[in-house]
């Protein structure tokens, strides 16, 4: 099939997801292996944890085709992984994604680690987003004439933070390893409280990536 192995969301149709655990979901030939949302249709995802989900093309969360909107909020995408294409998010061709307050943590793929924009005028919103330690190319990739707007987040200890093919990507008041150019944005360590966890281990869901005293980050964020 070429849906998702969890929420496959098409032709007009509405997802609403609130407070829920997606895990280890696998989709063999699918683009989404938690959520796929296309065809003009809609998905409003709150407080739900997208973990170790697995998919040929996009690991997590995939919306495309003009029409089509996602928003996420508070939301925490771990451990998810694509053969190919984009770990965790992908937004494709003239939809709107909008992506707060989340974390994406640990996302892998052969090719863009974590989140990625591509196609007609594609655009994606990262606001108050914490994404670390994501594994393939580019942690944010922007190509074919999309547009990634980076706003108040955290993008660090990937291996490879952000780029863009001929698409764009627009940061501002962001801690951003290595730097990139942009109103407010600064480069320097974070101060997690516990990225490690409990459990002392990287890229599980006991990771505490809240702002020790003294982070740089503290009161650098803006509400535009």
């Amino acid at each position: 099939m070429n849906g998702s192995a969890g929420f496959n969301v098409e032709w007009g149709g509405a997802l609403t997801l609130d407070s829920c655990a997606i895990s280890d979901n696998t989709a063999v030939y699918g683009q989404g292996g938690a959520v796929k949302v296309h065809t003009g249709s809609s998905a409003a995802i709150t407080s739900t944890e997208f973990l170790r989900n697995t998919a040929l093309t996009v690991g997590a969360v995939r919306v495309a085709n003009s029409g089509t909107t996602l928003t996420m909020d508070r939301c925490r995408l771990v451990g998810n992984y694509a053969q190919h294409w984009i770990g965790a998010i992908h937004a494709e061709d003239g939809d709107i994604g909008t992506i707060m307050n989340c974390l994406i943590v640990s996302n892998a793929s052969t090719r863009e680690a974590a989140v990625a924009a591509w196609h007609n005028n594609a655009r994606l919103g990262l606001i108050n987003c914490d994404v670390i330690r994501n594994t393939g190319l580019a942690a944010v990739w922007s190509d074919v004439t999309a547009i990634i707007n980076v706003r108040n987040s955290i993008v660090r200890d990937n291996t490879i933070n952000m780029a863009t093919g001929s698409g764009v990507i627009n940061a501002s008041h962001s801690s951003i390893q290595g730097g990139w150019t942009g109103a407010g944005n600064i480069t320097g360590d974070p101060l997690f409280i516990d990225p490690s966890g409990v459990n002392n281990v990287l890229g599980t869901i006991d990771d505490d990536y809240t702002l020790a005293d003294g982070s740089p980050c503290i009161d650098t964020a803006t509400m535009r």
